[in-house]
């Protein structure tokens, strides 16, 4: 599956205590935000990222260097990178906290949007590297450090370098080994994110030009995504993705679509609805299945089996305290019965779905819940 960069690097910075960015569009499910954040502090400590907050978003660093070039000198530099899993409908708005203010120097943080990476196993090979470019008019290069070899031939490759510069004019420019280059500064803090999309294995490194600085460096590579049309995960991620996407007034636009068979409510804060979304396989022959039904489809077909689990507030009397959970279930049981078929994931249909109540008035959450289940015929392509 291609690997295709959706929109960014969009750019943050700050002086202080934290980074705000919007992006220029909602960012979609199934694909993955990657950023990159420089920071440098006069006199220490190092100044790291703490948390990347982002609704519908699951970010974790993936690696991190920090350099203090000598014992002498007061530039504490910091560069990370981390990924973002979007796993329902997202915010635009990004909020990057730091562990500390920035001391006169600051802090710069790209983050862009990507599709076609496999988010069940992306990452597969990261390196570091730190150095000084003396002050002695000579410009030099700056490094990501060079990772061992990629294991897959479909792959993104990006890098981070943070500098402290002697002055705010001095850049990073001249990347090589294909990679492209965004980069700015705040105040004497020089941030750069490179980015190389790859279509065969190799060591992922590049370089920046620049004079004047201490400098680190820091590399990842991520894995594209083997496209199994009808593989049970993508037929898992498509049917989160109808219910996100539905064109349904019942529906909300706030509703969380979760991968998690369970899951802490008290952690959402009550922030319902939400769905959490179970596929599994199920043993049939679809063979002898589909003579039964006389459907008429050619080719390698399997059955999987899906459970919805509908978690609502419980509605106000004289209601039934479930309504708002089996409301909202009786709408997605009939965008699933209406769905007409995906080439893409395999999706078919929907077939013999039922719901039932489950545990109306339990929990301090005061929550109800509807359980959907039934059945996904998938045809199934290996690429």
């Amino acid at each position: 599956m291609t690997i295709l960069k959706v929109q960014g690097p969009i750019k943050g910075s700050t002086g202080g205590t934290s980074i705000s960015l919007t992006m220029s569009s909602t960012p979609i499910y199934g694909n993955v935000l990657v950023a990159v954040i420089g920071t440098g502090k006069v006199g220490g400590p190092y100044v790291t990222v703490t948390s990347i907050t982002e609704d519908g978003v699951s970010w974790s660093k993936q690696v991190q260097k920090t350099y203090r070039w000598n014992e002498n000198n007061s530039d504490y530099e910091d560069v990370e990178i981390w990924l973002g899993i979007i796993s329902t409908k997202a915010s635009k708005s990004i909020v990057i906290q730091l562990s500390s203010s920035l001391g006169g120097m600051g802090a710069i943080a790209y983050i862009a949007e990507y599709s076609g990476i496999d988010v069940d196993d992306y990452l597969d090979n990261t390196a570091t590297d730190t150095g000084y470019t003396p002050i002695n008019g000579n410009p030099a290069q700056t490094r990501t450090g060079t990772t061992s070899l990629t294991s897959k031939a479909d792959e993104l490759w990006i890098g981070g370098i943070a500098c402290g510069c002697m002055n705010s004019s001095i850049q990073q420019t001249n990347p090589t080994n294909g990679f492209s280059l965004t980069t700015s500064n705040v105040n004497t803090e020089s941030v750069a994110y490179l980015e190389k999309i790859v279509s065969s294995t190799g060591q992922a490194y590049t370089n920046t030009t620049i004079s004047y600085a201490d400098w680190v460096g820091c590399i990842i590579t991520l894995k594209g995504l083997t496209l199994k049309i009808g593989g049970i995960y993508t037929v898992k991620r498509k049917l989160m993705e109808i219910i996100v996407d539905a064109d349904s007034s019942l529906i909300p636009e706030d509703i969380h679509v979760l991968p998690n068979w369970r899951i802490e409510l008290w952690k959402l804060e009550n922030d319902f609805p939400i769905i959490t979304v179970r596929v599994g396989i199920v043993n049939l022959s679809e063979l002898i299945y589909g003579r039964k039904v006389g459907w008429n489809q050619q080719g390698h077909y399997v059955s999987y089996q899906f459970s919805l689990h509908v978690w609502h507030e419980n509605a106000d009397e004289p209601y039934p305290k479930s309504k708002n959970a089996c409301d909202l279930a009786d709408e997605i049981i009939d965008v699933l019965e209406m769905y007409s078929g995906d080439s893409a994931s395999g999706i078919e249909r929907f077939y013999n779905i039922t719901s039932r109540e489950s545990e109306p008035e339990r929990g301090p959450q005061q929550m109800s819940r509807v359980i959907i289940e039934g059945f996904i015929l998938v045809k199934r392509v290996l690429s």
